[in-house]
């Protein structure tokens, strides 16, 4: 059984996601997210220690592009995404390029 250490629970949003090691070439949804962090779902998750490209367009808020490294990773086989808890990886966020203003307003947004 796995604890969660986190401080604050992450606000539950389904966001679609870019994502790859060079480019945002492969796509995934967001679980929950967070100022510090996210979970995307995905049935390839890349090994912990992976650093990544990813960007997300949030309808009210534009375009964010980040990078970010994987803390953690689930994989479950494909068929059993549906059902499976956690299939996918933990990622921290490292450095927000682009869309930080609009970034922190939806992080915001999740408190409220």
């Amino acid at each position: 059984m796995t604890v969660d250490r986190r401080v604050k629970k992450r606000p539950r949003r389904r966001i679609q996601v870019r994502y790859g090691e060079k480019d945002p070439c492969r796509i995934a949804f967001t679980e929950d997210v967070h100022r510090d962090g996210m979970f995307l779902k995905t049935a390839q998750p890349l090994r912990p220690g992976t650093r990544l490209c990813m960007e997300f367009l949030l309808p009210e808020y534009g375009t964010i592009t980040l990078q970010g490294i994987v803390q953690w990773a689930r994989k479950v086989p494909t068929p059993l995404m549906r059902v499976a808890n956690k299939g996918g990886m933990g990622i921290r966020i490292l450095t927000i390029e682009s869309g930080l203003e609009a970034f922190d307003r939806y992080c915001i947004s999740l408190e409220s």
